[in-house]
């Protein structure tokens, strides 16, 4: 016996993320900033259609990272990168008039990493409660433990 089934396929991919990706499916060459192995990272790099380099979120890459002027660039960020990070990023690639920047870093993150970095500087501890594996969690903790002694946990429990 054989059963035919409706059912409806919804894209929930968030809007953030789905405009990289329309961006990388029309870039001849992408520059993302992130976190390689981050899945977000790896969907942007499937949805790309020509060369794609990765910046991981650390400074010291600059001196690597080799732009062609005959080669026109977008360079986009993964949207749950350090705000203070990709300003240095796009300060430096404001030099180059083949790059094209559009900040992607979703604004909700921005906010919490602003309002965390305010909060850390008033306090002597922080806890930051999320999963280990969390991007916007650790970047949270990294933004809280350059201010003062900040602590991550997944639960109540670990408090």
């Amino acid at each position: 016996m054989h059963l035919s089934m409706k059912c409806m396929i919804s894209d929930m991919t968030c809007p953030n993320v789905k405009k990289i990706h329309l961006i990388a499916e029309t870039s001849d060459n992408l520059i993302i900033f992130g976190d390689c192995y981050h899945p977000e990272v790896i969907g942007i790099i499937g949805h790309c259609k020509g060369e794609v380099t990765v910046i991981p979120p650390v400074i010291s890459f600059l001196n690597y990272i080799k732009i062609d002027s005959k080669k026109n660039y977008v360079l986009v960020a993964q949207t749950t990168s350090s705000v203070e990070y990709f300003e240095i990023i796009k300060y430096y690639f404001k030099q180059y008039n083949n790059i094209k920047i559009i900040d992607t870093i979703c604004k909700s993150t921005e906010k919490r990493q602003i309002e965390v970095a305010k909060l850390a500087e008033k306090c002597e501890y922080f806890v930051i409660v999320g999963g280990y594996k969390s991007s916007n969690t650790n970047k949270l903790f990294e933004i809280a433990s350059q201010k003062c002694e900040a602590f991550h946990i997944e639960n109540k429990n670990q408090l």
